[in-house]
């Protein structure tokens, strides 16, 4: 199987399912801090553990209208769980070879629930 096929699965899986609504504990405050004009205000009004790269690329993000700033959010989620799977992918090729990489990652593409749980 080739790893842009599971890209694309990957992306397609996690698109037609993006939350309506912040799904973790301080997504309400990465919401609100988003939709703030200036990127270095907004980290000076947020607690100490705000990630600055994802405020950085919601706010990106909230520059381009094609989605609600709710899914924004949820998209750059899956945007960054989709670089955590091509990491996966490498890391189980070198250490085992492709076709266990290609398994290990099919459980992570289709269920698309799976970080509810950890």
């Amino acid at each position: 199987m080739n790893l842009w096929l599971l890209i694309v699965l990957f992306f397609i899986t996690r698109f037609f399912f993006l939350a309506g609504f912040p799904h973790f504990y301080d997504g309400s405050e990465y919401l609100r801090l988003s939709l703030e004009k200036n990127y270095f205000l907004s980290l000076s009004h947020s607690h100490e553990s705000i990630h600055p790269v994802y405020l950085f690329f919601s706010q990106i993000f909230q520059l381009f209208h094609f989605l609600t700033p709710e899914k924004n959010l949820s998209l750059i989620s899956a945007i960054f769980g989709l670089i955590g799977v091509i990491v996966f992918y490498f890391l189980m090729k070198r250490l085992f070879n492709k076709n266990i990489a290609v398994l290990s990652l099919l459980p992570l593409i289709f269920f698309t629930g799976l970080e509810e749980y950890y």
